[in-house]
């Protein structure tokens, strides 16, 4: 199995953060996790970054292309760190103390909120990427029309005349 053509981290890059939890830091068919396991945690993440920008009018996937390459990075960057976070949730993490009210960060706390920085950024509107529609696409003033040219009246209309003492200018 191999990561999805939509997914933008890869088993190297979660091996150079995390590796140590495997003998030679290489994920393979007899560790745990096993490398499709690994890819499997990439494509989640990266399904769920794909989601977020699809839904924020952003071109998905992003391409790695010289208008977008900042914008590829940060989510080479969270679909990296949101498979750390996955993985290492599958080990025994810190134990909670209940005489200490600050939470732990432990290692996979910390990846998740680099992953959800990015989230949020996508969210916020703030990634510098390519749209597949304009901000103000979805946002419609006066008389529309469909796509078969069928023109829908507004809801609501008013006109000079609806207050009173009011006088048309065309008088």
């Amino acid at each position: 199995m191999a990561v999805d053509a939509n997914t933008y981290g890869t088993v190297a890059r979660v091996e150079r953060l995390i590796g140590d939890i495997v003998l030679d830091r290489v994920f393979s068919t007899t560790t745990t996790p096993k490398t499709a396991d690994v890819e499997a945690m990439l494509d989640d993440v990266a399904d769920e970054l794909n989601s977020a920008l699809r839904a924020a009018g952003y071109t998905v996937p992003v391409a790695n292309s010289s208008t977008d390459v900042e914008a590829y990075g940060l989510l080479v960057k969270a679909n990296t760190h949101g498979a750390c976070a996955l993985i290492l949730n599958m080990f025994p993490g810190e134990a909670w103390d209940p005489d200490n009210p600050a939470p732990l960060l432990n290692r996979a706390a910390y990846h998740d909120s680099r992953y959800k920085a990015v989230l949020k950024l996508i969210r916020e509107d703030h990634l510098p990427a390519t749209r597949a529609t304009s901000r103000l696409k979805r946002v419609f003033v006066g008389s529309q029309q469909d796509e078969d040219a069928v023109v829908k009246t507004p809801m609501f209309t008013r006109s000079v005349t609806d207050f009173p003492n009011a006088t048309s200018l065309t008088e």
